[in-house]
């Protein structure tokens, strides 16, 4: 009895002490746990010194103070998306290796929408075990109206007036850099250039500097750069970026460590005491020898600016300091760089937007026809199918007098048929990925190089995540991912906290979208680069209101079906093989009055039929016209650019230009398109007196106000816009005449001119406005003929036209 009672006993102390200890091991391990989140600092920096723009690429750098143990796994920046009863994620992951006791510091591009307000850092060991998280809130991005300049300049300070470089000339360059946001207003009380201190933030990957439209740097230690924030830079200048570096008597300390950006070998210093006709105490600048670019100022025959251009972009260097005395206190600075720079960052930012697709999605869905099994092969299938279970089967069990079969019959002619079907459906199942391209190469004249945009559908045909790579250093990523607009799918496929989609960041980055179909579309944007040798090659001039010369294909490409678009009408060249020269001779359009919509001139290239179109062939006529429809916004803002003229080739072409897209490992199929598009420039003899007529220039749109820009210049709504009429080549302006209610579609409407002589509006009541000669009140060399139409009513508003007579400068 004492023994069972001293075991009783002992029990009964034991457990409540099993009890104690289970809770404290439990509390001690919470603790511990704990001690992990807190023992991995973490800190993050968005933008460049919190600058960033929505809906770009920017830089988020994140700082890890590890005082925890070794790790091996995965750092996470999550992109929140807020759907209506979960939240999911948008991944940017780096593959991470940090030891106790040791920092480290990660940079991941990532694009960030203008709905998120937060974005969430995490740290996974290599069994994807959640070891560390932050919660970040941001701050909401400027909205942006103008131009952003990058500068790097160990006197960040002394640069602060290129804030005010571009305001007369906002309408100018907003228009070229995104014409879209011309809309409800958009005037000099808008602007919003953006001089940013990128000193501490410069970034090791190009595609986190496309939301500067400039680059500075002056003043500045280019040798601290490291190998891959250089070739970054370069990149993005080779991309179409705009590079502005100061010399003077900084010239080693800027130029030394740019390597193939700098083309200048200083020989000594000189000084000069004029810019542009005004007299300013000695400017230093450098004495140089240029290995390539051009001079494009020269004051005193001394050169003050150069230029290079390098792939799509350009690299100015200036003689001079940026940033010191005298250029400093000279008033004349900013109009100085204004004239500098305008040209070169209106071509650099057509370069480099990338295009898009509408109702271009449905066509890179579409499945060749030879790919897939014909209609007729599946019918008959079906006939064959229905006689063996019908019929056939009844005669067959009819003369055996066995009816009492069918039962087995019928079920064994399903199996084998299904049997037979599956097999065959096999041997004829789409064994590789699919990738079907749309791509859209510029040719520039004096540019070897054009970047491929491509838009790209991609289908795996397997089920599961689908893993998208492409060869090291190519721009790629999910064409305007959009949860929301495949809500259906994200409710039913993902829980609330799953990630949809994967940027992998590591050395060869991937994309990888999860939990996908096998027969879903994944729509990839891709930039390549490639060399288009000397370009379209053309001798262009005008001739008795002709267009006369020759044009010249040395771009290596093979050109199909190419014509030519300017304003009111076409001229069709054909197909001109690389290395094919042909001589051109059309008849302008000489009316001042009638207008044709870009669907109009597309229709008249391609008309509507389904006579002789192969269906097979995925560049057909029908393909061709589609592609133009959904691209011509994009060409309408090359149209109105700084050429001396809106000619513009269009042709087709169907090679691979654009590297192959991996899925899962393997090379997919492809299926490419190509629009070749090459603004042309007609060409003009100094002395020479000429007559442009109507159709070949085009106003700048000044100011639009309370009004919605459309395609093709086009305004719609009840509003004002201003335009600026002026030939854009130098000349000596003999007469030009201006239709100006061709730029009108509304019945309710006031025309005003603005004069010159007495410095304000006028009235104006005439269909057809002449200026004789440069003495006219209503025209000035530099402004040009201001003209306002105002619509009372809910109309459409066009640019009005006009030709010129005068003598080339």
């Amino acid at each position: 009895m004492n023994n069972k009672f001293s075991y009783k006993n002992t029990i009964s102390k034991t457990i409540p002490f099993l009890i104690f200890l289970i809770i404290f091991s439990s509390i001690s391990l919470s603790s511990v746990f704990g001690t992990q989140i807190k023992d991995i600092e973490i800190s993050v920096d968005i933008g460049f010194n919190n600058f960033y723009e929505y809906e770009s690429q920017i830089p988020i750098n994140v700082k890890l103070k590890n005082n925890l143990r070794d790790i091996n796994g995965k750092v996470q920046v999550l992109i929140p998306y807020k759907l209506v009863d979960k939240e999911v994620y948008t991944a940017y992951s780096k593959e991470i290796s940090i030891a106790e006791n040791s920092t480290k510091e990660l940079q991941f591009v990532s694009l960030i929408r203008s709905n998120a307000n937060e974005i969430i850092v995490k740290i996974t060991d290599d069994s994807d075990t959640v070891i560390a998280e932050k919660e970040i809130s941001i701050a909401k991005s400027k909205r942006h109206n103008g131009i952003n300049i990058g500068v790097l300049s160990d006197d960040f300070e002394s640069l602060n007036y290129f804030n005010l470089v571009f305001r007369k000339e906002f309408q100018d360059i907003i228009k070229n850099v995104n014409p879209d946001k011309v809309t409800v207003r958009a005037t000099l009380d808008d602007i919003n250039t953006n001089v940013v201190n990128i000193d501490n933030n410069m970034v090791e990957n190009w595609e986190a500097l496309q939301s500067f439209n400039i680059i500075i740097i002056n003043n500045y230690n280019t040798e601290i750069l490291t190998n891959q924030e250089n070739k970054a830079l370069e990149e993005w200048v080779n991309k179409g970026g705009l590079l502005l570096v100061g010399t003077g008597a900084n010239h080693e300390k800027t130029l030394k460590g740019l390597g193939d950006l700098n083309y200048i070998q200083v020989t000594g210093l000189d000084e000069i005491k004029q810019i542009n006709g005004d007299t300013i105490e000695p400017l230093n600048i450098i004495q140089g020898i240029k290995k390539s670019g051009n001079e494009i100022l020269i004051q005193d025959n001394k050169v003050l600016v150069y230029n290079k251009s390098t792939g799509l972009g350009n690299v100015i260097i200036a003689g001079f300091d940026l940033g010191l005395n005298p250029f400093l206190q000279w008033e004349g600075k900013e109009n100085f760089f204004r004239n500098i720079l305008t040209p070169y960052i209106t071509s650099s930012n057509e370069k480099i937007i990338g295009l898009g697709l509408g109702l271009g999605h449905n066509m890179l869905q579409y499945i060749p026809l030879d790919r897939t099994a014909s209609l007729n092969v599946i019918m008959w299938i079906v006939i064959i199918f229905i006689l063996l279970i019908g019929p056939i089967n009844y005669i067959i069990l009819k003369k055996l007098d066995r009816r009492e079969l069918a039962w087995i019959t019928i079920p064994a002619i399903v199996v084998l048929f299904s049997l037979f079907i599956y097999i065959w459906s096999f041997a004829t199942r789409f064994e590789k990925p699919l990738s079907n391209n749309i791509s859209t190469v510029m040719i520039y004249p004096e540019s070897d190089k054009s970047v491929v945009n491509t838009t790209a559908s991609v289908i795996s045909f397997s089920n599961g995540d689908i893993d998208v790579s492409m060869k090291e250093g190519t721009y790629f990523s999910a064409y305007q991912f959009r949860p929301e607009s495949q809500l259906y799918d994200v409710r039913h496929k993902f829980e609330d906290g799953d990630i949809i989609l994967e940027y992998a960041q590591n050395d060869n980055k991937n994309l990888i979208f999860k939990k996908r179909s096998a027969w879903d579309n994944q729509f990839i944007e891709v930039k390549d680069e490639i060399s288009t040798g000397q370009g379209i090659v053309h001798d262009l001039k005008i001739k008795d209101q002709n267009i006369e010369g020759s044009i010249s294909n040395l771009t290596g490409l093979n050109i199909e079906g190419a014509v030519i678009i300017y304003n009111n009408d076409f001229f069709k060249i054909g197909d001109i093989d690389e290395g094919e020269s042909k001589s051109l001779n059309f008849s302008l359009n000489k009316t001042t009055e009638s207008f044709k919509g870009h669907h109009s001139i597309i229709q008249g290239i391609y008309p509507y039929t389904d006579v002789d179109i192969d269906y097979t062939d995925m560049l057909n006529d029908n393909v061709k016209r589609e592609i133009l429809f959904e691209y011509f916004h994009y060409i309408d803002k090359i149209l109105y650019s700084d050429f001396s003229s809106n000619l513009l080739l269009i042709g087709w072409n169907r090679e691979k230009l654009s590297d192959d897209i991996i899925v899962n490992n393997i090379n997919s199929d492809r299926i490419d398109r190509n629009i070749i598009i090459a603004p042309l420039n007609i060409s003009f003899t100094k002395g020479e007196r000429v007559e442009i007529p109507h159709g070949l220039l085009v106003p700048k749109i000044l100011e639009a106000d309370n009004i919605r820009r459309q395609r093709n210049n086009i305004f719609y709504g009840v509003g004002t816009v201003t335009f600026a009429v002026k030939p854009n080549i130098k000349m000596e302006l003999e007469e030009m005449e201006i239709n100006i209610t061709r730029g009108l579609m509304a019945s309710d409407f006031e025309i005003s001119l603005y004069n010159y002589k007495s410095n304000e509006w006028e009235s104006y009541f005439k269909e057809i406005l002449l200026i004789d000669g440069v003495d006219n009140v209503y025209y000035d060399e530099e402004e040009g003929t201001k003209i306002k139409l105002r619509s009372k009513q809910r109309s459409e508003i066009r640019s009005p036209n006009f030709s010129v007579k005068g003598v080339i400068k």
